[in-house]
């Protein structure tokens, strides 16, 4: 579901009248329900550092003139990355995927890895403060794959579509309609959708995370 379905379908679960047509022309009210329907995303996806569905990979052209590479370049539309996932390969030309080593960048600057002998990638750093990617001398081209976890994405147009698995895209939905519920006083109607939205919730952990162990509460 899209945004806005995602909204129309919380303002179904709160029994509101009236009908809800876009997110950007709204009424007092639904302007509320939209906001904690897309907090309800922003929400779940703070959740979990590593929930696998905010997982991307960027592909990094890189060159034997430069051994730094900022965000702004990697990222041409902003910077978008939350945390980098310790898998960076370069790629040679079979195909083939090799494993970089991610270090600390006080290791890359002590060791003095920038100013030696050219080969092909071996080690990355990330500079704390400017967050630029730092390389060991290349002898050549090479295709280096970066693998990393995005940002919270935030709803706000009615296209827009959640990362989340469809199958649990009803759980935003819940989720907004249960903070819409505890907004209007309706303490029956936020129980049975914090309820559904545990539930639901438990259902996301089990098939994202399988190996951790966590009950989830509490979320709404």
């Amino acid at each position: 579901m899209n945004y806005l379905q995602l909204c129309q379908k919380a303002h179904t679960l709160c029994g509101l009248q009236g009908t809800f047509s876009s997110v950007t022309t709204t009424t007092t009210y639904q302007v509320t329900l939209a906001k904690f329907v897309a907090e309800a995303w922003v929400d779940i996806q703070n959740l979990r550092k590593d929930w696998p569905f905010l997982r991307s990979s960027v592909t990094i052209n890189g060159n034997d003139s430069e051994t730094e590479y900022s965000l702004a370049t990697i990222f041409p539309t902003g910077s978008d990355i939350a945390r980098w996932v310790d898998q960076i390969y370069w790629v040679d030309s079979d195909g083939a995927f090799h494993k970089l080593t991610f270090i600390p960048y006080d290791e890359y600057i002590d060791r003095q890895i920038a100013t030696s002998g050219s080969t092909y990638p071996t080690f990355v750093a990330e500079d704390p403060v400017d967050r630029h990617l730092y390389f060991n001398p290349m002898d050549t081209d090479y295709t280096i794959v970066a693998h990393y976890i995005t940002t919270p994405v935030v709803l706000a147009d009615n296209t827009d579509e959640p990362l989340l698995p469809p199958a649990f895209h009803n759980l935003i939905a819940y989720l907004g309609a249960a903070q819409m519920a505890a907004f209007l006083s309706n303490t029956n109607m936020y129980n049975l959708l914090a309820t559904k939205a545990d539930s639901l919730m438990g259902s996301l952990m089990r098939s994202e995370l399988p190996s951790n162990r966590m009950k989830v509460t509490g979320i709404c």
